[in-house]
């Protein structure tokens, strides 16, 4: 854990070599999940639930740099988070009055607590830097619904979250036991807090024909207060954001077989603390550092489907969808006091921030097809395509390549079989994003030695069987042919053949 591995630095790191290529090391920790749940109805219009999860990790190695080199050298001796804690107590009250305001409401208080560390240090430094936070989030919302008549219904509410993050840096000399403080993560206390009300409603206005609209107004705040020793030019910052969002849709079905949709909305995200005053070297050689003046992205959203359905039997669906975002933020060449260029854990790295760009565009498609060979016997296809680039002509970092997955089911109980099959497509390096080409380590490299990411697929069978309506054994072979793979972005490869198996019951 963080408490003890910093001990078994002696001066100078040994380098050992892996003779397993296959197998990722350090990448193991260890997990510890519970959960409960309590439900009292004490009359049947009234229903009150509570429940609780905990989840607690060993430290975690950084596997994605602990391989990342600087002049043909590893560059880190050491990269861990120390072990996390995730608390998550919650509730809900569900009402059911005679009242002629409302017909139900439903409350739902939450709280969450969230700790983190990250600890690393380059080979043969003794100097090793931590950086720990500590997050509360505190969140409540109240939703009526309301019939007024069969075919009209309408819902309201409002919702309320607040979070405080506590931050803070230091380095400890492994050699000496001297500990200083250091430019933490965040800046040393921050807050973040929303306001939001809605209300939405439902018409059926002929059997065949239904609309749905809804309005949302959004008030948001962000504060904090940064350490000296993050050295930022400015002591706090401080921003507000208000904004009113609605949406429009609409279904229509003409014929038994079809179903036609529409959606038009509008969106708004207000940037965060994460989004404006982080610090971190986001990739070798590079530093994002704070921007208070970040502002929120707006978006206008299209989206139109169709879908034919024959006699249960046969399915087939598709999704078209454009959204163009005003503003929206993404990672830039930046100033920190001046300098494109500082000092960063011992290394000179390039300014980035985010910032606010002109525009951004995007667009795609799903589609989807089932057919049931027979009552017991059905396959299934999907396929996902996306493209997008902000208003300087550069691909969004967020776009994933071409995706998709194919099965192949049998369900007879008390039995369940399946095969599948999970695509994924290339994204060659002109359509990679500038921050993901900065990041060699995590594609391969192509003719011209550019980084990509190639194209994948993966087989894999389950298999399930129900002992009682209450209780299923299950177990799945995944990535039968053992295909050594990356997904898109990711810091690990995915894991090769592998055995899964469960035991499920429900009181």
């Amino acid at each position: 854990n963080e408490y003890t591995l910093p001990s078994l630095f002696s001066g100078r790191d040994s380098i050992v070599r892996n003779n397993n290529p296959r197998m990722q090391r350090p990448t193991a920790y260890n997990q510890t999940n519970l959960t409960s749940r309590v439900r009292y109805k004490p009359s049947p219009q009234l229903e009150i639930n509570l429940g609780g999860q905990f989840s607690g990790t060993s430290a975690v190695p950084r596997y994605d740099r602990l391989i990342v080199y600087r002049k043909d050298k590893l560059r880190y001796g050491d990269w861990h988070y120390g072990p996390q804690e995730w608390t998550l107590v919650n509730g809900s009250i569900d009402y059911h009055p005679a009242n002629p305001l409302f017909d139900k409401v439903r409350i739902i208080p939450a709280y969450q607590y969230y700790a983190e560390s990250r600890h690393d240090r380059s080979i043969d430094d003794p100097l090793l830097f931590n950086r720990k936070e500590k997050l509360h989030i505190y969140t409540l919302s109240v939703d009526f619904h309301k019939e007024l008549l069969p075919a009209i219904r309408f819902s309201f509410g409002t919702e309320g979250t607040f979070n405080k993050v506590i931050s803070r840096g230091w380095s400890t000399h492994l050699l000496t036991g001297e500990t200083l403080a250091s430019a933490p993560r965040y800046p040393a206390l921050s807050h973040y807090a929303s306001v939001a009300g809605y209300l939405s409603g439902h018409w059926e206005a002929l059997p065949e024909l239904s609309l749905e609209g809804g309005i949302r107004g959004t008030l948001t705040h962000t504060d904090g207060e940064f350490s000296p020793e993050s050295g930022f030019p400015e002591s706090s910052f401080s921003q507000t954001n208000r904004a009113v969002n609605g949406s429009l849709g609409t279904v229509w079905r003409p014929f038994p077989e079809w179903l036609f949709r529409a959606l038009a909305s509008t969106g708004f995200r207000a940037p965060n603390i994460d989004d404006m005053a982080k610090v971190f070297d986001s990739e070798p050689g590079n530093v994002i550092v704070p921007n208070p003046t970040l502002k929120p992205e707006y978006a206008r959203n299209l989206e139109a489907g169709l879908a034919w359905i024959k006699e249960n039997k046969v399915r087939m669906e598709a999704t078209f969808f454009l959204t163009d975002l005003k503003g929206a933020m993404v990672r830039r060449p930046f100033l920190f006091n001046g300098r494109d260029s500082i000092p960063y854990n011992g290394t000179m790295s390039r300014v980035e921030a985010l910032v606010n760009a002109d525009g951004a565009i995007l667009a795609g498609a799903t589609f989807s097809a089932g057919y049931y060979f027979t009552p017991l016997l059905r396959t299934t296809h999907s396929l996902t395509a996306m493209t997008g680039h902000d208003s300087d002509g550069y691909p969004l970092r967020h776009i994933p390549p071409l995706y998709g997955s194919s099965a192949l089911c049998y369900d007879r109980k008390p039995w369940f079989a399946e095969i599948n099959l999970r695509y994924n497509g290339k994204i060659p390096y002109s359509r990679l994003a500038p921050d993901e080409r900065d990041k060699p380590y995590l594609y391969l490299p192509d003719k011209q030695g550019n980084p990509y990411s190639p194209a994948w697929m993966t087989i894999s069978l389950f298999a399930a069987y129900d002992f009682t309506p209450a209780i299923q054994l299950s177990a799945g072979i995944e990535n039968l042919t053992n295909r050594r793979y990356r997904p898109y972005s990711s810091g690990i490869a995915a894991p090769g053949t592998s055995l899964v198996i469960s035991l499920s019951g429900k009181i």
